[in-house]
């Protein structure tokens, strides 16, 4: 049975000490140049803050006329945590990083060869280096050329990369959100960061301007049906109290009743207006006219107060019939609603609701001035580098030497 013995080992690599340092010393060597000459990357980060109500004035009062049974989505679109939520989804998208990249990257990046392509993404649920607390972050890595064919970004090896992240603090009382950009110029990493802050506010904010004429068109849409509605209600009454009164004046002349008669109870004759609960929902329930209730005007047409018909209903007991106003009252006043043109004097809430429409008509989502989150510390130029130290990364190389020049002794010892 084969032993193997170490001490030979031990006392081989005693003897050789100085050739693994000497192959040590070169891979330290080596490993410092190479740190000299990598490219180094510096991060700046910006520090964002859900919208305050100053931020959100010109949304809040925009706002005011929409109604959330229009529609429920994009009533809570439109509140103050979603606008805030949409802002930190488009600091991480892809697509709009892209975007900025095309669009301003070529003026900030003017010594790099430009072709932004996607490199990587992490994301990290839970950082352990914030003591516990529940930070969801997302980086995005984008190579900005392909020149080179050997790309290790993170030991600075390999085509310029710019990355984006995103983390999310959601244990606070008020979240807030940190943007970091990392690029291989401390000045510019900290241009980029800024910039492409205000420039996902102002996606955001046409996004939900977007949302807003949404909710506004929807609301106009419904309140000139309410409006047509009311209308079409309306001269379908007129339409039946005319008729009524036609019949009234045929029974009134038949009676040769000229003159209002008190011979069916005592009433005043005053201006017709129809009760206020005459024109509404259909699904609600009309009342009928009721003497004792002090009601100064007689109704329009309901069942089981005026006949429509020339047969005198027994049940009218309480309220004159109408034909007792005499004919030429009630002439006076098919004349009159003849000659009306529009039927909104009999609609009750018409006036509210032509000002809502003005209202709504007179909001322009383009105009409404807001933010869509709180840049409360902007980013400034780092003055050290992320990743390895230069002696880091020689320290390193050196062991591996090390280990190397040991492992090739061992093999000989062996052998």
């Amino acid at each position: 049975m084969y032993h193997f013995d170490i001490l030979p080992l031990y006392r081989t690599i005693s003897s050789n000490l100085f050739k693994i340092s000497l192959v040590s010393l070169i891979f330290f060597a080596v490993g410092f140049g190479a740190a000299i000459a990598r490219s180094q990357s510096y991060r700046a980060e910006v520090l964002i803050l859900p919208p305050s109500e100053k931020d959100l004035t010109g949304m809040i009062l925009a706002q005011i006329p929409l109604n959330r049974a229009d529609s429920p989505e994009i009533y809570n679109l439109l509140s103050f945590s979603s606008i805030f939520q949409k802002y930190k989804m488009n600091l991480a998208s892809r697509t709009i990083q892209l975007d900025f990249l095309k669009q301003q990257g070529t003026d900030l990046l003017n010594d790099v060869d430009f072709t932004p392509t996607y490199s990587r993404t992490s994301s990290d649920g839970f950082s352990k280096r914030n003591r516990g607390r529940d930070f969801a972050a997302l980086f995005t890595a984008w190579r900005l050329s392909k020149d080179k064919i050997l790309h290790l970004p993170a030991l600075g090896i390999g085509d310029p990369t710019i990355s984006f992240g995103v983390e999310s603090d959601r244990t606070t009382s008020r979240p807030y959100l940190a943007l970091s950009v990392s690029w291989q110029d401390p000045t510019i990493a900290a241009q980029i960061a800024n910039q492409y802050a205000e420039y996902v506010n102002a996606q955001t904010v046409m996004e939900v301007k977007d949302l807003l004429l949404a909710g506004l068109d929807l609301r106009e849409m419904n309140i000139e049906d309410m409006i047509s509605y009311q209308r079409k209600m309306a001269d379908r009454s007129i339409e039946d109290h005319l008729y009524d009164l036609n019949e009234a004046i045929q029974i009134a002349k038949d009676l040769g009743l000229k003159k209002p008669t008190n011979a069916f109870g005592n009433f005043n004759i005053i201006n017709i207006t129809p009760p206020p609960k005459f024109f509404a929902h259909p699904n609600s329930e009309l009342t009928p006219y009721n003497p004792s209730t002090g009601q100064k005007h007689l109704p329009l047409y309901h069942p089981g107060n005026i006949a429509k018909s020339s047969v005198i209903s027994t049940r009218l007991t309480s309220v004159p019939p109408l034909y007792a106003r005499g004919w030429e009252a009630l002439e006076k006043e098919r004349k009159a609603l003849s000659r009306r043109s529009s039927s909104d004097f009999f609609i009750p809430n018409i006036r509210d609701l032509q000002g809502q429409l003005d209202w709504v008509r007179s909001i322009k989502p383009s105009e409404v001035v807001f933010n869509a989150a709180q840049i409360t510390h902007s980013a400034l130029p780092s003055t050290s580098a992320t990743g390895y130290s230069n002696i880091t990364v020689a320290l390193l190389t050196a062991i591996l030497g090390f280990v190397l020049g040991t492992i090739w002794t061992a093999i000989r010892t062996v052998r």
